[in-house]
């Protein structure tokens, strides 16, 4: 129960905010200008998010994949990150893509940074958008047709027309969002100027700088930071140099996004945040240092193209793509140094099973929340996550019944090794635990989240992987219960016991190899399923030829004889579940059960 100081605290947390809004709203009503200019803000935002969630819902996957086949060459990932940020003006979308698939081992760290730089170079196209059209046009009559017809789809029963109602429900309000937003800087001639707080030099450049870096980390959005700084240039309400520093700011701003991401992430998508950290902040440096040539640079390109001496927010555009395109000429043949660097400065710590008494919960190095933007990159990470738990279970599974997954053993020297190492078995209820339960249980929670993001076939490959997920770990659990026997068995000095544990653990051994080699292919998949049908009819019946000679013989009384019985019903059920959760992986239907693997008369 809360103390009364913990409520009291509560209690005059939430006056606290609710004065603050109070405040806030007299403000806004009393300043109708201001206003204008926060809900100009506030409706560009809300459209920015409708929009990143309608490309979610229409692209079905397509980004996703696009990004995976981009990543066979760098110019390819330069491209797909240049081109997909100017389609789907979000940078913070393709980002957090990235981050989920390098985070997940999909794509490498290297390709992952390329397509950063395209990222970065694609974002500059809003800016392009908003000096050319934006703020020349009446974009209050333009997003009339685009907020009817999009109220109207997004209205209809059918999913992908209501996607499509949302896309343009979010361009109506992107264009509401600029006109108030223009409206509200017109009208703070004589009430605020910006231009007050403008030094002459390199110290007003800093202070400008530093403000659109704090804009674009309040509002998440380097676009909107964009807008606000076309909009202040195209009511006089800042210099042209001024605009460029604003600029630079929302460059550095915009990696609040990635590191917003790492924080959930696993050590490889921190290595991606660190790089985008890494890229942005010196590409801002490095157009600080040479401000002026580039503006010498802009004016050039302009005199060329014959603009007018007044088109200032075509030049911001410009110097705007030109000192990323910079930061991308000088970081481009340093992409591979770069990604090892990180590769050590950063290290991924190791999941091998050791000692069970040093053993702390395992975390599901996959299932990132960046993984959850959208359907696809939740399912290529659940995916993801089901191999390493595969490989865990054998893990466990070996280390508490003393396999090895050394498949370069001949036969005879792995008899010898299984004979002589089984004395000391790890504790496999701490194992699993530890190592098994924490992650199925983080699988059940992200697969629940992440079908609300899902279509209805991807939210079926969900629901198949995690039963999955659940059989794999039924599995370890089997394998728990034939441990207990064995370390009695081994504690009895009774050869022809010994040897049907030998020969459970030989059985046992060669499936856990040929999972352990498993390559993700439906093929490979088919033909371990059919390798544990027959390796276990024969060696199951082998067995109880084995186990029926020795009791005929006295070697085994009765005690012993039963348990080791019910411990080969044991391996059956262990080998059973591997291979009802191989069939589920393969989205194999298990309307018809597998073969029987043995009939004991």
């Amino acid at each position: 129960m809360k103390s009364a100081f913990e409520w009291a605290m509560g209690y005059w947390r939430q006056a606290l905010v609710a004065l603050l809004l109070l405040t806030a709203f007299v403000s806004l009503v009393r300043m109708p200008q201001l206003a204008s200019m926060c809900a100009g803000i506030a409706l560009f935002l809300m459209g920015m998010l409708q929009l990143d969630q309608s490309i979610k819902a229409l692209s079905g996957g397509l980004l996703e994949r696009g990004l995976q086949a981009s990543t066979r060459s760098p110019l390819r990932s330069l491209l797909f990150g240049a081109l997909s940020t100017a389609l789907i003006q979000s940078s913070t979308l393709v980002t957090l893509i990235s981050m989920s698939f390098v985070g997940a081992g999909l794509i490498t760290l290297s390709a992952a940074i390329v397509v950063l730089f395209g990222a970065n170079l694609g974002t500059t196209s809003g800016a392009w958008l908003m000096a050319t059209l934006g703020l020349r046009v009446d974009m209050a009559v333009l997003s009339m047709p685009f907020l009817v017809t999009g109220f109207a789809l997004s209205r209809v029963k059918w999913r992908q027309w209501q996607a499509i109602g949302g896309l343009l429900l979010g361009i109506a309000l992107i264009f509401l969002g600029i006109h108030y937003l223009k409206l509200g800087f017109d009208g703070l001639d004589d009430a605020w100027q910006l231009q007050d707080w403008y030094r002459a030099g390199f110290l007003g450049i800093l202070i400008f700088v530093g403000l659109g870096t704090l804009l674009t980390v309040i509002m998440q959005s380097s676009h909107a930071s964009l807008l606000i700084t076309l909009a202040a240039m195209s009511s006089g309400q800042i210099p042209y140099e001024a605009g460029l520093a604003l600029a630079i700011g929302a460059n550095v701003g915009t990696t609040l996004t990635a590191i917003l991401g790492a924080l959930s992430s696993n050590a490889m998508g921190k290595r991606f945040a660190l790089a985008h950290v890494f890229f942005n902040v010196v590409t801002a440096l490095v157009a600080l240092l040479l401000i002026l040539p580039l503006m010498q640079l802009v004016e050039w390109i302009a005199y060329l193209l014959r603009w007018d001496e007044n088109e200032f927010l075509l030049r911001l555009a410009l110097f705007h793509t030109l000192f990323n395109c910079l930061g991308i000429l000088i970081f481009f043949p340093l992409v591979k140094p770069l990604a090892n660097w990180l590769q050590r400065l950063w290290l991924q710590p190791v999941q091998a099973v050791e000692s069970a008494a040093e053993l702390v919960p395992a975390k599901a190095e996959f299932l990132i929340s960046s993984a959850l933007q959208t359907a696809d990159t939740a399912l290529q990470a659940v995916e993801q996550q089901y191999q390493a738990l595969l490989h865990q279970s054998l893990a466990v599974i070996a280390d508490g019944l003393h396999l090895t997954l050394d498949d370069s053993l001949q036969p005879e020297v792995l008899r010898l090794w299984l004979a002589q190492n089984w004395q000391q078995q790890s504790n496999m209820d701490q194992l699993y635990r530890q190592r098994i339960k924490p992650i199925q249980a983080q699988m059940i929670d992200f697969i629940w989240q992440a079908t609300d993001l899902a279509n209805e076939q991807q939210d079926k490959r969900l629901r198949i992987l995690l039963a999955a997920s659940r059989t794999l770990v039924e599995s370890v659990k089997h394998a728990k219960h034939l441990q207990k026997n064995m370390v009695h068995a081994q504690q009895q000095d009774n050869p022809a016991l010994k040897e049907l544990y030998l020969g459970l653990r030989l059985m046992l051994n060669e499936v856990c190899w040929r999972l352990q080699r498993l390559q993700d292919q439906p093929d490979s998949i088919s033909e371990l399923i059919q390798f544990i049908d027959q390796h276990y009819q024969h060696q199951a019946k082998e067995l109880w030829q084995s186990w029926q000679h020795a009791l005929r013989q006295r070697l085994l009384d009765g005690h012993s004889g039963s348990s080791w019985l019910n411990d080969l019903n044991y391996s059956h059920d262990l080998l059973y579940s591997l291979q009802e959760s191989l069939l589920y992986y393969a989205g194999t239907s298990l309307v018809a059960q597998p073969a029987p693997l043995v009939q004991l008369e």
